[in-house]
């Protein structure tokens, strides 16, 4: 079960990362 959260936690991490990410290299 612990496992299950973990990877849903990643996976929205994954999203939010991608999108910071893009925001930086808009920035720069």
């Amino acid at each position: 079960m612990l496992g299950k959260v973990i990877s849903k936690f990643t996976r929205s991490l994954s999203p939010l990362e991608v999108s910071t990410t893009n925001l930086v290299s808009v920035a720069e």
